[in-house]
């Protein structure tokens, strides 16, 4: 029923396949699915634990019956590996049975009083209508850790996912709405920047739940601060691996591969260093080669939804890009500053290149800087 500007959904694995078409909401859709929030609010909260507790397990069954299904739809459109796309519809799954339980656990406290005749007791209440945003890389992962208890609790959500996966947020929704939840307690709205601020800013949304940039988080935050609502934030980073003279190589390879490839790498970027007495030209050969080569095996031949696909596309070509080219510039610095410090040229950059692009599909590649240690 919009009139917002549709855009193409594509898949990141096979850049031929369109996984749908969405809409993007204006503005004044973002105001309506607040006002209808606003309405429907109180009466959920006052609906009881029990009728949010069942409706929530509802939703939890149906995720997880339908796991692989919904495995197929995320990675398709997010570049997820189907294994790791299947487990996460699984989990969001749980999620929801989970905070079902916690919903009819909600307690509060009696204290002493100071004085006769007063009673002091603590009691938790709705925040009211929440404004839940939420990133591309774990499409069903982070919107069931933020819609399930939200919901538990007797808020009211309005939920905007990543514009990148609109059809895995479109897919919970359906579900959400076909548990039994009453009109207006969950809505939906797809949009970009323009729709995220105008949720956050939106005078009757008490409470705001973001995940993404430090850029973004820092604009959000002075919006919903500067109007006195809750805010939760949780926002991007870096993960530094240290690898000491008396670690297992074997097990720094892992997880130097995992965090840098699973999960189509968006588990923040990994920035390897390597610390050691031993011989540097020795340990290259012991973890950076035999990491490069790991790396390697997990890529098949044609990135598709195939069980024994071991590394998945990123996200689209035309948003992904410019944050790509971004942190390699910003890696390409730290590893001039590494070798400015003592770290050997030639086990500088093991990959320099920002963005490997082709008709078929979309992958990056990770950056390795090798350290001497510290005097």
């Amino acid at each position: 029923h919009t009139k917002g500007t549709a855009q193409a959904d594509i898949n990141p694995s096979d850049l031929e396949d369109i996984v749908g078409q969405y809409v993007h909401a204006r503005p004044a859709q973002v105001d309506a699915a607040v006002l209808a929030a606003c309405a429907a609010q109180p009466l959920w909260a006052r609906s009881g634990a029990g009728v949010r507790s069942e409706v929530l397990d509802r939703i939890g069954t149906e995720l997880i019956q339908r796991a692989e299904e919904l495995g197929r739809l995320l990675a398709r459109e997010e570049g997820k590996t189907f294994n790791e796309a299947k487990a996460e519809a699984h989990r969001a799954g749980q999620l929801f049975k989970f905070f079902a339980g916690e919903a009819l656990r909600v307690c509060g406290e009696t204290l002493p009083p100071l004085r006769n005749g007063i009673d002091v007791e603590v009691m938790r209440t709705p925040v009211g209508v929440v404004g839940l945003i939420t990133p591309w890389n774990f499409p069903l992962g982070i919107p069931a850790w933020k819609i399930a208890p939200a919901l538990a609790f007797g808020n009211a959500v309005v939920f905007k996912p990543a514009e990148l996966v609109p059809a895995s947020a479109w897919a919970l929704a359906e579900i959400i709405h076909r548990s039994g939840i009453p009109t207006g307690v969950f809505n939906l709205v797809i949009g970009g920047a323009d729709v995220g601020a105008a949720l956050t800013e939106h005078p009757k949304v008490t409470a705001v739940s973001f995940t993404g940039s430090v850029h973004v988080g820092d604009k959000i935050a002075r919006a919903v601060v500067g109007r006195v609502a809750a805010l939760q934030l949780e926002l991007g980073g870096k993960n530094a691996l240290l690898v000491m003279d008396d670690a297992r190589l074997d097990v720094a390879v892992e997880a130097a591969v995992n965090g840098s490839y699973m999960s189509c790498g968006q588990r923040s970027r990994c920035v390897l260093f390597w610390h050691a007495v031993c011989c540097m030209p020795m340990l290259h050969g012991v973890c950076c080669m035999p990491m490069l080569h790991a790396g390697c095996c997990l890529v098949a031949p044609q990135v598709r939804l195939e069980v024994e696909t071991g590394l998945g596309a990123i996200g689209a070509k035309d948003c992904i890009l410019g944050e790509s080219l971004l942190r390699q510039s910003l890696m390409l610095k730290m590893a001039k500053t590494a070798i400015q410090n003592g770290a050997p040229p030639s086990a500088g950059l093991a990959n320099d290149r920002p963005l490997v692009t082709c008709t078929k599909a979309i992958s990056e590649c990770t950056t390795i800087i090798t350290t001497v240690p510290i005097a």
